[in-house]
């Protein structure tokens, strides 16, 4: 599950589809927001369940958000949020086998993480470079794991038979006309941010892309029902050929070529 800010909100309404229909993902990987996401189901946690907490957590009252030149944000109240949510727990004791992305500031290099302190891990590879102050593990400072591996594929290739890769980067032609400064910085994001998911997209065997045209800026929790909706709805749309695919796997990986690219706009 990628990363994409409130944008990521998608991905409950993405697993709220394939749960009705039966899919239950047994390894799960995630970077920044698709690492809160995909530890909430990890650990247990339903879609519906997830879209509770969506619904009544303020967005200021999770980063504390600040003028920047005042200094870095800390990410304070979302820990306090995963720590409710979840204990102070270890990856080790989550339902499902889960990792995600961090960003590390010392070597430049992405680092999969799937043992030790799961929330701290989590802010992570949540905190957006600029905007939260790193996070500090193991003597080294790490940020949002979607600055170099927004879809860390990597640790499934050898654990699934099949991978479903969901992307909520805004990457299709937008038709109109950017009209704010949250979507001018959405776009410009999502257009970087794409450039490492692209080569990841064909690891997948599908690929579901539910937000690929929808303006949704990184900070638009205000509409995190919209997002649910749109990841649900579009998800549903492709059931029949999710399916198909899923019903047909071989015992081996698919070949890169047999590579299926769904989302809602083809």
């Amino acid at each position: 599950m990628s990363g994409g800010g409130a944008r990521g909100i998608g991905h409950v309404g993405v697993l709220k589809a394939l749960t009705e229909n039966g899919i239950h993902p047994h390894y799960i990987s995630g970077a920044s927001m698709g690492s809160v996401v995909g530890a909430f189901y990890a650990s247990g946690k339903t879609p519906e369940q997830m879209m509770d907490l969506f619904r009544h957590v303020r967005i200021l009252k999770i980063f504390h958000l600040r003028a920047p030149m005042l200094g870095l944000s800390e990410m304070t109240f979302l820990r306090k949020i995963l720590l409710k949510t979840l204990g102070k727990i270890q990856f080790e004791d989550l339902e499902k086998p889960f990792s995600l992305s961090v960003a590390n500031l010392q070597t430049g290099e992405y680092e999969i993480i799937d043992s030790g302190d799961l929330i701290e891990a989590i802010v992570a590879s949540s905190s957006i470079p600029l905007i939260f102050k790193p996070v500090i593990m193991n003597g080294m400072p790490y940020v949002d794991g979607g600055l170099i591996n927004n879809l860390p594929v990597e640790p499934l290739e050898k654990k699934a038979k099949v991978i479903i890769g969901v992307s909520v980067v805004q990457r299709g032609v937008i038709d109109e006309p950017f009209d704010s400064f949250g979507e001018i910085a959405t776009r410009c994001f999502a257009l970087y941010n794409f450039q490492n998911i692209k080569p990841r997209l064909e690891k997948c065997d599908l690929v579901i892309e539910p937000l690929n045209k929808q303006k949704f800026h990184l900070f638009d929790f205000k509409n995190a029902e919209k997002i649910y909706q749109c990841g649900y709805e579009a998800t549903l749309k492709l059931m029949p050929e999710i399916l198909r695919v899923l019903g047909s796997q071989p015992e081996s990986y698919l070949d890169v070529s047999q590579n299926r690219i769904l989302n809602d706009g083809r």
